[in-house]
């Protein structure tokens, strides 16, 4: 990455300040090979300068010493936060390199994702069924799958680590799982709900997990074999589809691997 002054300063001023939040990503990236970095740092200063933006200029002077990432990323991710939309997981390097326990132990857990809408959350959801090792994802109804690329970007490579399928009717798939001896359970916030936290569930299990606004069906829920909940303690009722799940997968792994 670099630029000529007269090129960076025909930019206009959105782009210029595009370009500067690309050389904070690349540095962020290349932190730990220090000539790379050093070069991606002289470009950045100067495009600073030739930005004429005062809080940055501010900034570029106590860029010029740092030798600590912390400190590069505690000067300019405030700068960052005012200037771009919120950043998200597939923006920022994974330090760890995954793949380190090799063995997977598979779950005897199935989610059935039932006309879920944000390709957000879909992805998030499938990141925490692979770490949990899920048996199966199923997409239902609208569901968004992997096929989607915003689903994509967002489970962090895990769309080809996990067996999916795609299925546009629930009541037949909810039928084969319970003619082969699966229990099934709704993860809702009605009243008749189980704490999660409390009830027993016995393996294998199917979550079933709803629209983001509207839920589960009724008909749906009269279907399963239980209704599970989260309990919450503020004044909201419910969590994000996606933090619900990974709260419930979480417990579910507890009870049947952790618990003594």
């Amino acid at each position: 990455m670099k630029y000529s002054n007269k090129k960076f300063r025909g930019f206009s001023r959105d782009k210029k300040l595009k370009v500067i939040g690309e050389f904070i990503r690349e540095i962020e990236k290349n932190w730990q090979f220090p000539e790379k970095r050093k070069a991606l740092l002289t470009n950045l200063l100067k495009c600073i300068t030739w930005s004429e933006e005062v809080e940055l200029k501010k900034i570029a002077v106590q860029l010029e010493n740092v030798s600590e990432l912390d400190k590069f990323l505690q000067l300019l991710v405030p700068w960052e936060q005012k200037n771009f939309r919120d950043l998200r997981d597939p923006d920022f390097l994974i330090w760890q390199k995954d793949g380190i326990n090799e063995s997977v132990t598979r779950l005897n857990l199935v989610v059935i994702l039932h006309n879920l809408r944000s390709a957000f959350n879909v992805g998030n959801i499938m990141r925490t069924a692979e770490c949990l090792g899920l048996e199966k994802i199923i997409f239902c109804g609208y569901t968004p799958t992997p096929e989607n690329r915003k689903v994509k970007e967002t489970s962090m490579g895990t769309h080809g680590l996990l067996d999916w399928q795609q299925r546009v009717e629930i009541f037949p798939l909810l039928e084969e799982y319970k003619t082969l001896g699966w229990n099934i359970y709704g993860l809702e916030t009605t009243s008749n709900a189980e704490n999660i936290f409390t009830s027993e569930l016995p393996e294998p299990a199917v979550i079933v997990l709803g629209n983001e606004a509207h839920g589960i069906p009724r008909k749906v829920l009269e279907f399963c074999d239980g209704i599970i909940r989260i309990p919450t303690g503020g004044w909201k009722n419910s969590l994000n589809v996606g933090v619900a799940f990974a709260v419930a997968g979480y417990e579910i792994l507890r009870k049947w691997k952790y618990r003594k």
